[in-house]
């Protein structure tokens, strides 16, 4: 994970943190969820949060698994077409054959 977006998740987390204890201190009263125990406010509250960051991020990381693996699926496809086409790989040599070193030498 790249650093920035590390900070910019800390963030998140220290600004929700920051709500609930805020909402806690105005509101100390607790509320009880079905099947669960009497929870204080501000614990529902960080919950239901966390809850609906989450089933916004999983299904992003799903999907992003799939694209990345089929994006290395057609880039293998590419490569295997362009083998039995005769098309040089990329980085295989210049593109103008006065530029390519290899050629220069063969010639002389």
């Amino acid at each position: 994970m790249k650093a920035m977006r590390i900070i910019q998740i800390a963030a998140l987390f220290i600004f929700l943190l920051y709500l609930v204890l805020a909402f806690y201190r105005t509101t100390p009263s607790s509320i009880t969820l079905p099947f669960l125990l009497p929870l204080p406010s501000a614990v529902a509250v960080f919950g239901g949060f966390i809850l609906g960051f989450l089933l916004a991020w999983v299904p992003a990381r799903v999907r992003r698994y799939r694209l990345t693996r089929e994006n290395y699926r057609q880039q293998k496809r590419i490569e295997d077409l362009e083998r039995t086409l005769g098309i040089p790989a990329k980085g295989a040599g210049a593109v103008i054959p006065d530029r390519d070193p290899e050629a220069a030498k063969r010639n002389k």
